[in-house]
């Protein structure tokens, strides 16, 4: 499961999470109260002076919008330094956990290792306002629905890559733009609702498990399973 020979599922796990947060922003627009604002106004008016000054420079200086800047930017952050921090906990989630629990298969050995990781966030969210600034204690809940309805998502990734290389990847590009859903909106709650860790994303993430369900479903716990018994059959 620890493969490093690439295959084209890691480029699929460094680009889906861009696409998940730009379908979040337009789930967000469905709200009451909750526009798209393409010119970040209502992002750069939450900066202080000088942060705001500077977006505003970009706006002027570049001859493109910043949020491709900012997209790219996230990327690669994302793929790299993210990726690595990313890796470690991805060795312990989707790596030893997920081959772990493969007696269970893969909906409730995904679910219950996200049951896990949500409050493992726990530290963070109560004293360092991660995600929930505003909100910590119910952005305890909250971080723990968002790990349980991505569990799967990267679950699937590591059996179809049979590595969990893609799985970092995704989790460093997720990490790297989550916060882009929100710059691209306006109105409404931007901790609860309209970010890819509020109610938007919620609505996303779990769409995107109905299409794993539905399309995978006499299919996925043999491929589980056979995964991690291929990797344990190879000499070592």
């Amino acid at each position: 499961m620890f493969t490093g020979r690439p295959n084209w599922w890691w480029g699929v796990a460094a680009i889906f999470p861009m696409l998940l947060v730009g379908l979040t922003a337009l789930v967000a627009v469905l709200f009451p109260g909750v526009t798209l604002n393409l010119g970040m106004e209502s992002y750069i008016g939450m900066l202080d002076a000088g942060a705001a000054a500077a977006m505003n420079d970009l706006f002027e200086m570049l001859p493109f919008h910043p949020l491709w800047l900012l997209v790219g930017q996230a990327f690669i952050v994302g793929i790299t330094v993210n990726a690595i921090f990313a890796f470690g906990e991805e060795i312990g989630w989707r790596g030893f956990l997920l081959r772990e629990l493969r007696e269970l298969g893969f909906w409730k050995a995904s679910l219950l290792i996200g049951l896990m990781w949500g409050p493992w966030h726990a530290p963070l969210t109560l004293f360092a306002g991660h995600n929930y600034p505003s909100t910590p204690i119910l952005g305890v809940l909250m971080m723990t629905v968002f790990c349980m309805l991505v569990s799967p998502i990267l679950s699937f990734i590591t059996i179809k890559s049979r590595s969990v290389f893609p799985a970092a990847f995704f989790h460093g590009v997720i990490n790297g733009s989550a916060s882009l859903g929100i710059m691209i909106v306006a109105g409404g709650n931007q901790e609860l609702l309209n970010g890819l860790t509020g109610l938007a994303g919620f609505i996303v993430l779990l769409a995107v498990n109905v299409i794993i369900f539905i399309c995978t479903r006499s299919t996925i716990n043999h491929n589980y399973k056979a995964a991690f018994a291929q990797s344990e059959s190879r000499p070592k």
